[in-house]
């Protein structure tokens, strides 16, 4: 009997099947398969570490970034500082220096040395050339000054205008009447516009004189106005003439010099008050002088730079010429006799 051909045993193989797909599913189990898994998930939280440290490392780049802008910042401002330091310096020695040179100026002619501004260290912008500018500042330019030189502008425009001369150094001035005017006599001569040796004028002054009053007797210093002819020559009691003006009628000066009253009575009233009243009256009387300059403060100024000029040079030494007296014309700004 021929032998039967084998056939699969389908059951068999499917069974077969089953047992090795429970046996793949449990390959699930081995650790080679749990640990990649594992690895995996430690792979991602360290890339997730790393883009977190990345991330505090550029914020903390950009941090130190805004610290050395906001360093490199203060340094400027220092040197900013210090630039503006040093030119506070350079110019406060700039304007001690100025302030000595305008210290001794006391005639409207006389340039006033110039200041520089603590503000931008800079020649101030509208300096007065001289004293006479000086004069006519007006209230918004001297304000104008003042805050230049970091003066606080306050007060009553008057009182501003002290303060600017006393920044700009100008103080010999304001003590001339109440120091060093008091050390003259001071008088009227008119005289001649020709002069000769035998050329004669008049004298019209206030002296004072020791008098006795009161029981017991006590001395006192009487005032009195006086009035006379003189010769034109100088006398060893007469320093320096000053010309301030053109006699147009000298009937009407000699009387505006009577009518000037005496004040005795007043604290403090001298001669240089006198002559300081006596001039503004004639001032103001078109028919008693012509072209005159009867501006008390640039009179007074003149006739005491003058003087002191003088006495630098000597001129009241020994050998000085007693024949002539020392004369400036302030017409003509320029000196006549030396």
């Amino acid at each position: 009997m021929e032998q039967g051909t084998l056939q699969p045993d389908f059951g068999r193989v499917a069974t077969n099947f089953r047992e090795a797909a429970v046996q793949l599913e449990r390959c699930a189990n081995l650790p080679a398969v749990d640990g990649g898994t594992r690895m995996m998930e430690r792979m991602d939280m360290i890339m997730e570490q790393l883009v977190s440290l990345r991330q505090t490392v550029q914020q903390g780049f950009a941090e130190a970034g805004q610290r050395m802008d906001a360093l490199d910042q203060k340094v400027t401002e220092m040197g900013q500082s210090m630039l503006a330091l040093d030119r506070k310096v350079t110019v406060s020695n700039k304007n001690f220096t100025a302030r000595l040179q305008n210290s001794i100026v006391v005639h409207e002619s006389v340039d006033l040395a110039p200041l520089h501004s603590v503000v931008t260290g800079e020649l101030m912008r509208g300096f007065p050339s001289n004293l006479q500018e000086l004069d006519a500042l007006t209230a918004r330019e001297v304000d104008a000054l003042l805050i230049q030189l970091g003066e606080p502008a306050r007060g009553r425009p008057d009182a501003r205008k002290r303060q600017l001369e006393s920044a700009l150094g100008v103080r010999t001035r304001a003590l001339l009447t109440s120091a060093a005017g008091l050390r003259y006599h001071w008088a009227f001569i008119v005289g001649p516009k020709n002069e000769t040796s035998g050329s004669r004028g008049q004298l019209s002054r206030v002296k004072d004189s020791l008098s006795f009053a009161g029981n017991p007797p006590t001395p006192q210093s009487v005032w009195q106005y006086e009035d006379r002819e003189i010769p034109m020559a100088p006398t060893t009691r007469l320093l320096v003439r000053i010309l301030v003006g053109k006699v147009k009628s000298k009937r009407r000066l000699e009387s505006i010099f009577k009518t000037t009253p005496v004040r005795p009575d007043v604290y403090g009233w001298n001669c240089v008050e006198w002559v300081k009243e006596a001039l503004e009256s004639a001032g103001q009387d078109d028919r008693a002088l012509g072209t005159a300059v009867t501006d008390w403060q640039s009179v007074r100024d003149t006739a005491m730079w003058y003087i002191e000029c003088k006495h630098e040079a000597g001129r009241f030494g020994e050998y000085y010429d007693p024949t002539r007296a020392s004369t400036w014309d302030m017409l003509e700004g320029k000196e006549l006799i030396p």
